[in-house]
């Protein structure tokens, strides 16, 4: 065989092999491109991001007036990823502007009354009543809906206010509601008798 005719037949045979390997490198790139994706939509699927516009919040009053309750909240999360750093939580606060299309309403929650059933079995819903600004005390929990975008602003304009108020009972409710928490001793010993209030 010819020199040339060589030169010729070892140029063919690298070149099919160049080409071989590019496609081989392109083929396994797809799929791991395609693998990347898959990840990313089953992270961000158990993993959800959080939202990046919030107008619903929860937090303890810290003043109240006629015209703007200050609220502090637990700081909006940045990331739910469980490999970033935990995040430590701060507590922010909100100056929510009262309107007169701004709807107050109280809901009464007494956790030792027997609780009502819909007709399907469902618990009712708490009776929701109007409330007065002036009945919010430093420490009271309010949900607050409100116009702007409460993880941008610091101070928002509030379209409701929900004021969960949870009804304490006195000793003598308590016994008369739920007996069952104070049994009567009917053979009290003297260590009972020592214990008994």
């Amino acid at each position: 065989m010819d020199k040339t005719v060589k030169i010729l037949i070892y140029i063919v045979i690298l070149a099919l092999f160049t080409s071989l390997g590019f496609f081989v490198g392109k083929v396994s790139d797809n799929n791991k491109i395609k693998e990347y994706e898959t990840l990313k939509q089953n992270i961000d699927k158990f993993f959800p991001q959080p939202p990046k516009e919030v107008f619903s919040f929860g937090g303890a009053v810290k003043k109240a007036s006629d015209t703007q309750v200050i609220v502090e909240i637990n700081s909006f999360p940045k990331s739910n990823y469980p490999w970033d750093e935990p995040q430590e939580i701060k507590k922010e606060q909100r100056i929510v502007k009262i309107t007169k299309d701004t709807k107050l309403k109280k809901v009464v929650i007494d956790p030792f009354s027997e609780p009502d059933f819909t007709q399907d079995g469902l618990p009712k819903e708490p009776e929701e009543k109007s409330f007065k600004l002036s009945e919010l005390k430093p420490g009271d929990y309010i949900q607050v809906k409100t116009v702007e975008n409460a993880k941008a602003n610091e101070k928002v304009t509030a379209k409701e206010i929900i004021f969960q108020f949870v009804k304490s009972p006195s000793e003598e409710e308590l016994r008369a509601k739920r007996p069952e928490i104070f049994p009567e001793l009917e053979n009290p010993t003297p260590l009972d008798l020592e214990t008994q209030p």
